[in-house]
């Protein structure tokens, strides 16, 4: 865990930043509630399941940490599948180019003796992945319904899919960045490093059940010491994404990109190829994306 607290613009920023989702874990387990929060009801304990998706405090942990198999994570699993599936079909970006060697004969060229009179597909070579950062944003409105969520989180998966087969390496971090009385709380919790696969259990918790806002980190809010008396009421305000990109530093120059809340990308819950494009687009990396694979595939861009 990294810890910082400074001093900027009249507001004091403290920050956390965890390697893996189970030191997060173990450092809530390993603190107490703050004073502020003592004598006050607690919404990690006292949240129904209705608001928060799971029946305790405890057990919202257990399935964080174990990885959450149920219905829910079967048929978002599934969904994913079956999304993937679409986009690989429609998305196929290999320039088929006449070889030496291939899956299919190039009969023309084979009847006038060609020597490269097979079909086969050109890949790019590189020598290093570029990385790509991708900063998840796991806080939602109440009002956000649960396939708005699903799809956000399919598709942040389909995105590092795509990306990481047009030879990128991709980083994913869920993050809350909340404030109240001139501060800001922020938590960067990395769930995959570039170039590890992905945990599809581990990820469906954070990016699905509302347990990792409502209940987790409510109580990530209870036991930090450094905050004002005012944030025991509403536990702070969740940044929009304009004060988010802003706080991290993020701006289209870099390889950074933030995955906003589902209302802030327009998100209806569908999980369609058009809603895709919408996703893309909103959090800035369409461009970026076609731009790079242009020049990786000799200008063989994107053909939708």
């Amino acid at each position: 865990m990294k810890f910082k607290i400074s001093r900027e613009g009249g507001n004091d920023h403290i920050n956390y930043f965890f390697s893996n989702l189970t030191e997060y874990l173990d450092y809530l387990e390993g603190q107490s509630i703050s004073k502020i929060f003592k004598n006050h009801k607690l919404s990690s304990v006292t949240g129904n399941f209705s608001f928060t998706g799971t029946g305790s405090y405890d057990e919202a942990m257990r399935l964080c940490r174990e990885g959450e198999y149920s219905d829910a994570f079967d048929k978002f699993d599934k969904e994913r599948i079956k999304f993937e599936s679409v986009l690989e079909q429609r998305r196929k970006r290999q320039k088929i180019v006449s070889d030496i060697a291939g899956f299919t004969p190039n009969v023309p060229k084979y009847l006038q003796g060609h020597p490269q009179n097979m079909f086969n597909t050109q890949r790019s070579v590189q020598t290093q992945k570029p990385i790509i950062k991708l900063y998840y944003n796991f806080s939602a409105n109440a009002f956000v319904s649960k396939e708005q969520l699903y799809a956000r989180g399919i598709f942040t998966l389909a995105l590092i899919k795509e990306l990481e087969q047009n030879n990128f390496a991709v980083e994913l971090n869920v993050f809350e960045l909340t404030s109240c009385d001139n501060q800001y709380l922020s938590t960067v919790i990395r769930l995959k490093d570039a170039n590890a696969p992905i945990n599809y259990r581990a990820v469906f918790f954070p990016f699905a059940n509302p347990s990792f806002l409502r209940r987790i980190y409510f109580r990530f809010t209870e036991i930090e010491p450094h905050l004002t008396e005012d944030w025991v009421f509403g536990y702070g305000r969740a940044c929009d994404l304009s004060e988010v990109k802003e706080y991290y530093k993020i701006n289209d120059n870099i390889m950074r990109f933030v995955i906003g809340k589902p209302d802030e990308l327009g998100l209806t819950g569908e999980i369609t190829e058009k809603e895709y494009e919408k996703f893309i687009k909103e959090i800035g990396i369409k461009s970026i994306l076609e731009s790079i694979e242009n020049k990786d595939n000799g200008n063989n861009g994107r053909s939708d």
